[in-house]
């Protein structure tokens, strides 16, 4: 069993500022990904992903990225950069040294993919570098 330090190391540490952000982006990824088809029950039209919803989402992906999959970015070999379009664009750079690979994804799908709701092809993201940072950027995942 572990004890409750160690869980919460599991998820991170965060700045009190930083977890609206996380309520923010549990309710879009739920909402979007979970609750509406093609992965949930609701049919219909989801509730919109423009910046107003999309960017709070992301500024928490992008605060429990580096802490929530720490082993992984550790075993990349030169940085990694993820090019983001859309609603809430922005640009984050994983991993050391020099950007050898690059990631070009649309935001809302992004959300979907570091959550392991799509995958890669599905979501249309486009990828070239290093096959292993590549795989390692994959397996990314934010919860």
């Amino acid at each position: 069993m572990k004890r409750q330090d160690e869980t919460a190391r599991d998820i991170g540490t965060y700045r009190a500022s930083v977890l609206p952000s996380a309520f923010a982006f549990d309710h879009f990824l739920h909402i979007r990904s979970d609750l509406f088809a093609p992965r949930g029950p609701l049919t219909g039209t989801p509730p919109p992903s423009d910046e107003s919803h999309l960017g709070p989402a992301l500024d928490w992906v992008e605060a429990a990225l580096p802490q929530q999959n720490a082993g992984l970015l550790a075993d990349l070999g030169a940085a990694v950069e993820i090019d983001l379009f859309g609603p809430g664009a922005r640009l984050l750079r994983l991993g050391p040294g020099e950007a050898a690979s690059q990631v070009r994804s649309d935001t809302a799908s992004f959300v979907r993919w570091v959550t392991h709701r799509t995958t890669w092809d599905a979501a249309g993201v486009e990828r070239r570098g290093d096959e292993a940072d590549l795989a390692v950027v994959r397996s990314l995942r934010v919860f």
